[in-house]
């Protein structure tokens, strides 16, 4: 709902609601953890009893890093996502762990099969942009790895393909920019494998982390995207 959420409030509807869920595909999907607390039957003998909690509806269809969302799941109306304004979206990791069935007459058993991950959780606000009407662009997704071989922060993107008045925008995948570079801030090199010629950026004042990254080149041009290493 807004920045203010906190992890304690994301099982409430009017704070927080799931857009997005994905696992592991195997022997696991639904995951239910186990709370004592107070009988819900005013006539039984027994004032206190195990209640099941079902904590994940999995999918159980794979793990997948990206996914597509259109919808303002807080609009009253149903409406569809503005640009310019801001939404807030939160990732929760999860394990699962069951070394016995629980059983409530008992109370023996794995009572917490679901295992949150609380140290990693940050909400992160997201504005999406429409393109300007005076510029013509393409989008091209990229990914910025670490290279085993290189032991700095060293990161940098090859392009093929560029004219000298080519400029490029780089942004993440929240849609803020980054900065931009134009041709004259590659160093010319040539390709040992096929000759041809590309143009070599330093991107480590982006201060880049590893991740997926977004390349806008104006003037509707689609040079050749190469590689990129971090």
């Amino acid at each position: 709902k807004n920045r203010t959420v906190r992890y304690d409030q994301l099982n409430d509807p009017t704070q927080a609601k799931l857009i997005f869920q994905s696992d592991i595909s195997n022997n696991v999907a639904d995951i239910t953890n186990w709370r004592f607390g107070k009988n819900p039957d005013t006539l039984s003998n027994k004032p206190l009893i195990w209640k099941a909690i079902k904590s994940v509806n999995g999918n159980n269809q794979g793990l997948k890093n990206t996914f597509t969302e259109t919808k303002d799941y807080f609009s009253l109306t149903g409406e569809k996502l503005q640009n310019g304004k801001q939404y807030n979206y939160a990732a929760v990791s999860y394990a699962h762990n069951n070394w016995k069935n629980f059983e409530p007459s008992t109370g023996q058993g794995q009572q917490r099969s679901y295992l949150e991950g609380l140290r990693n959780f940050k909400i992160y606000t997201i504005i999406p942009q429409k393109a300007s009407s005076n510029m013509d662009y393409v989008k091209n997704k990229v990914l910025i790895y670490n290279n085993p071989t290189l032991h700095s922060n060293t990161q940098n993107l090859i392009i093929s393909g560029l004219d000298f008045d080519d400029q490029f925008d780089i942004f993440n995948i929240y849609g803020q920019k980054l900065g931009t570079k134009t041709f004259s801030d590659g160093e010319s090199l040539q390709n040992s494998n096929t000759g041809t010629r590309v143009s070599n950026y330093d991107l480590s004042s982006f201060n880049l982390n590893r991740g997926i990254y977004f390349i806008r080149f104006k003037n509707n041009r689609k040079p050749a995207l190469t590689w990129v290493v971090q």
